[in-house]
């Protein structure tokens, strides 16, 4: 059988948020998005920013799609794309743009 996770969230606009990692729970979500990568936890996060209850669905059992890394031998290595550069405020960046929207920092 494969694992499947299935992450919640609902931040008010004031941005406080909660989240959690369910497992056969009967809330019905407002938006469900279908997998984790990049893009899917961009519009997830946006989404809960402004006070809509979203599920996000995954079936590999870490969040991120090709935003993954490994380690070998002490040495990090990043197998997806480098969207950490351009981090600094103000920036074109868009992963910089999402978490500015929704109020977080790195």
């Amino acid at each position: 059988g494969s694992r499947r996770m299935a992450l919640t969230g609902r931040a008010s606009p004031t941005g406080s948020s909660k989240s959690s990692i369910q497992s056969g729970q009967q809330e019905q979500p407002d938006i469900i998005v279908i997998g984790s990568g990049i893009g899917g936890l961009c519009c997830a996060a946006l989404l809960a920013r402004y006070g809509y209850s979203v599920l996000v669905l995954e079936s590999h059992y870490l969040p991120g799609g090709a935003a993954h890394g490994f380690e070998r031998n002490g040495f990090l290595f990043d197998t997806g794309p480098s969207l950490y550069a351009g981090m600094s405020v103000p920036s074109v960046n868009p992963l910089r743009q999402v978490l500015d929207a929704i109020g977080e920092t790195v």
